[in-house]
């Protein structure tokens, strides 16, 4: 789920199978915002990821990657090969500090974005699916007048 103030101008910039990525304007610069879900066993689309890749992008989701480092039991195929893209690409994640799976301790869903300084992550103790929901932050600021 992606939310935004209804005064900020948006308009959808790409979608696809499990991703959507929309473009927010604001007033001195345009960000990209997106949601992407990798079903289990499966491997990210770094295709549909690598095409926005110059923009300053901010997506999120369920990846499904595992790694021991984020409390799973092992690492993963999708976790070695968005780990090998990230690095390709220069990207970086933005991962939470405890679990995210409700089934187990795993963190499974995290930020992607050119650069994750400033960005912080709460995991909230929520019953709203398998998945505990994660408030995302940013030092993004957006100028009030151009709500006016």
């Amino acid at each position: 789920m992606i939310l935004y103030h209804k005064c900020i101008n948006y308009k959808l910039s790409d979608s696809d199978t499990n991703f959507i990525l929309i473009e927010i304007s604001l007033s001195n610069e345009t960000l990209y915002v997106g949601g992407l879900y990798v079903p289990p066993n499966s491997l990210p689309s770094f295709q549909l990821l690598s095409k926005h890749q110059n923009k300053p992008f901010y997506t999120f989701g369920d990846l499904n990657a595992k790694r021991t480092e984020w409390g799973c039991t092992k690492n993963n195929t999708s976790e070695v090969q968005l780990l090998n893209w990230l690095e390709i690409r220069g990207n970086e994640l933005i991962v939470p500090q405890k679990a995210t799976s409700k089934r187990s301790d795993s963190i499974i869903d995290f930020g992607i974005t050119r650069n994750a300084t400033g960005w912080t992550s709460e995991v909230l103790d929520e019953d709203t699916s398998d998945h505990y929901p994660i408030l995302f932050q940013s030092s993004i600021a957006v100028d009030e007048n151009s709500f006016l």
